[in-house]
């Protein structure tokens, strides 16, 4: 399922408000590097999601370090898939 980064847009401004995600695939999405920006940016925010499934996305080294950097104010999650 291609996800593209409008829809992942959209799927951020939920995540940044999610109360009740806990675990979560978006395995194979396509998301691309602006869709992982727009992931990343939500789970800073999320204090619910506690497993995330990201591989098979082609995720580049410059977005996971976006993710990392997410990470350090995000407490909650504790299973992130990038293979």
């Amino acid at each position: 399922n291609q996800l593209g980064p409008a829809g992942t847009q959209s799927l951020a401004a939920y995540l940044s408000a999610n109360a009740t995600l806990r675990t979560l695939s978006l395995k194979g999405s396509e998301m691309g590097r602006e869709g992982v920006q727009h992931v990343a940016a939500a789970l800073s925010l999320n204090s619910t999601l506690t497993c995330l499934d990201l591989s098979l996305n082609g995720i580049c080294h410059e977005a996971v370090g976006q993710l990392a950097s997410c990470l350090r104010s995000n407490h909650t999650l504790l299973a992130l898939d990038l293979s």
